[in-house]
């Protein structure tokens, strides 16, 4: 459910998908696919939901779900 960033050993942000976006409407409240493009990480959590996680400042945003 958290993901951390790191500069060598220094925690730069935390954040807790979970907690920011909400429980997923189907599945189970973990992450299930993080994909990094272009200073984002896009995430898939539950069965069919959606977050950003801009890797800059950790700033978390829900995309929506299907």
């Amino acid at each position: 459910q958290t993901v951390s960033a790191y500069k060598n050993t220094n925690l730069i942000w935390q954040t807790n998908v979970i907690s920011v976006c909400g429980k997923p409407s189907v599945g189970e409240s973990e992450i299930r696919y993080i994909k990094y493009e272009s200073n984002k990480l896009f995430i898939i959590f539950g069965k069919h939901s959606f977050a950003e996680i801009d890797i800059i400042n950790g700033k978390t945003t829900f995309i929506g779900s299907d």
